[in-house]
């Protein structure tokens, strides 16, 4: 409902949702997949490449995870004892949780799962490479269908415990004004390295007040939500889209 009230709220709608609104008015689903087909503004392509859309938020004044290489071409060097994600930066998934040389989360693209604690080595991470590559993730998809295939690995940041992997924050704009903050935690089952799928936990706050607002996801209890300088921040990042 917040995200049908905010997609639908202020000016018409622009040109190329038109369609999707012809009948009435449109589910957010709707919504989303109309812009997704159809949406041509330049921004998004790199918005949706996971190297490019660091130059966004360098210009939004946030800092980014260092990056330790990025390839085209799937050279992978020795990366050593340092903690980091390596990812596809064209797609979706294709993620690889690395500390100390070994896998402690992996979100696979088709191939078979890693275990955890097993070794990485630059010939494993060219292998994924080398596989994740070879496809785009979803050609009806302009943005994506804009974007070069690649990697990058950058280095993985931890919340104040200093041991648990940075929890997920994403955004939701509609006409240049971000309407809702999204926290996602508990992403990684610990034992199984496995993303957890229904059992995270999804907390979403007011962009402005940064108050938590009564949402829930697949019917789990929110988490304990984002401190209102956060939000701020995350809102800052995202108005203008």
């Amino acid at each position: 409902a917040h995200l049908a009230r905010a997609a639908t709220a202020g000016a018409d709608e622009p040109a190329f949702l038109a369609p999707a609104c012809a009948a009435g008015p449109p589910s957010f689903n709707e919504l989303v997949k109309a812009r997704m087909a159809r949406d041509r503004r330049p921004v998004l392509a790199a918005l949706t490449d996971k190297q490019l859309v660091k130059r966004w938020a360098e210009l939004r004044g946030v800092r980014t995870p260092e990056v330790l290489f990025a390839s085209k071409t799937c050279a992978v060097p020795e990366i050593g004892a340092d903690a980091y994600a390596f990812k596809a930066t064209h797609t979706t998934g294709c993620l690889v949780l690395v500390e100390g040389g070994r896998v402690v989360g992996h979100k696979p693209c088709g191939e078979r799962r890693l275990a955890p604690g097993s070794r990485v080595t630059p010939e494993l991470l060219a292998t994924l490479c080398a596989r994740w590559t070879r496809t785009m993730y979803d050609v009806t998809q302009w943005a994506y269908s804009k974007l070069t295939p690649g990697v990058v690995a950058e280095r993985l940041v931890y919340r104040t415990d200093g041991a648990t992997p940075a929890d997920d924050v994403k955004c939701f704009a509609f006409r240049g004004r971000t309407a809702l903050v999204q926290h996602v935690t508990h992403r990684f089952d610990a034992a199984s390295g496995r993303p957890r799928g229904a059992r995270k936990r999804d907390t979403f706050h007011d962009p402005r007040s940064g108050r938590r607002l009564p949402v829930a996801v697949d019917r789990q209890p929110a988490g304990a939500g984002l401190a209102p300088a956060r939000v701020r921040q995350a809102r800052d990042v995202c108005d203008g889209l």
